[in-house]
């Protein structure tokens, strides 16, 4: 049951950040995947290194946000993320692992 659970976040991360527009998920498929320094990424993206990291920084506190609304749901939480595009998808599967478990 609770890999279900994990199974339906991790949908829900794949989600998100495929959500992000190009430079966002550049940087952070690039950061935890093929584990370049903010100095690497900033040189591929011809930017300075710190809108690098205010762009990480950003797609971080989104994805913290959503975790936040599939993790601990209430009425407007669960508003937003069912009128989130992609999202919608992982609130049903939200549902399915709470009635695995």
């Amino acid at each position: 049951m609770q890999l279900q659970y994990y199974v339906a976040l991790v949908i829900q991360f794949t989600a998100e950040i495929g959500g992000f527009d190009g430079r966002r998920h550049i940087i952070v498929f690039t950061t935890y995947q093929q584990d370049l320094t903010m100095k690497e990424i900033a040189a591929r993206l011809e930017v300075d290194e710190s809108r690098v990291s205010q762009l990480h920084a950003e797609a971080l506190r989104r994805l913290k946000a959503r975790v936040r609304a599939f993790l601990y749901p209430s009425k407007e939480v669960a508003l937003a993320v069912a009128s989130s595009p992609g999202l919608a998808a992982c609130q049903v599967n939200r549902e399915l692992a709470a009635t695995a478990r």
